[in-house]
């Protein structure tokens, strides 16, 4: 088994343009080398929009994550991770009555909110290229496009993120990445470097990475090995 730490990355306080306010809804993504927490302003007065290269098991724990900020989440799954009955479970799983996790629309690449006030968050699955057409995004909403790998189909959706959360790759698929978001070397070293249960943290020309730490209840219902992506 191959042991990685990334240790020669230091962490940055903060995400730039993504970090934290009084008054809008922090995720908190994992821990940083200190065991301090490290969170992302996810949906802000302006549309937002976040890709994740990544496992089931990460891409899980994040919607979980979300779904505790009580946001409501429509999902377009084709292709990707999982299916669409996959993705509206994890409603129940965060102890709701499944009115939170809804399918997209067949005839619509977007969905809007029956109630303006709530956040929304459009959930693409839909394998390595991305979602055909980019959607059209209100204040307060976030696109999250989850990628299983990252290859020169979906090298768009990764150029055109706010922020691009990663798990560890081969070589060839960071050199993608790196290249979408105009990034050079020491990107493609964290990315190849970092442990399973870690994520990178790619926003506005800056490197750092998080471990997920998943709590008990995660771990109970995710598992605490995120295996193979």
């Amino acid at each position: 088994m191959r042991k990685t730490a990334a240790p020669e990355h230091g962490l940055r306080a903060g995400l730039g343009a993504l970090s934290v306010e009084a008054g809008h809804a922090a995720l908190v993504l994992g821990r940083d080398q200190t065991g301090a927490a490290v969170s992302m302003q996810l949906f802000r007065p302006q549309p937002t929009v976040v890709t994740l290269v990544g496992g089931w098991w990460a891409a899980r724990i994040l919607l979980f994550r979300c779904l505790g900020l009580g946001v409501q989440v429509a999902v377009r799954a084709a292709g990707g991770l999982a299916n669409t009955a996959q993705w509206t479970e994890l409603d129940a799983a965060a102890g709701a009555t499944g009115q939170r996790v809804w399918p997209m629309p067949g005839d619509v690449l977007s969905w809007q909110p029956t109630e303006v006030t709530r956040l929304l968050l459009h959930l693409y699955d839909t394998g390595p290229a991305g979602p055909p057409v980019q959607p059209s995004l209100g204040s307060w909403q976030t696109q999250l496009t989850v990628l299983p790998q990252a290859t020169a189909a979906g090298a768009w959706a990764i150029a055109g993120a706010d922020v691009v959360l990663a798990q560890r790759m081969e070589w060839e698929e960071a050199v993608v990445l790196a290249n979408a978001l105009g990034l050079g070397e020491p990107t493609v070293a964290l990315l190849t470097s970092l442990e399973s249960d870690m994520v990178a943290v790619c926003a506005r020309g800056m490197n750092t990475y998080a471990w997920l730490a998943p709590t008990s209840v995660e771990r109970r219902l995710f598992g605490n090995n995120p295996g193979a992506r």
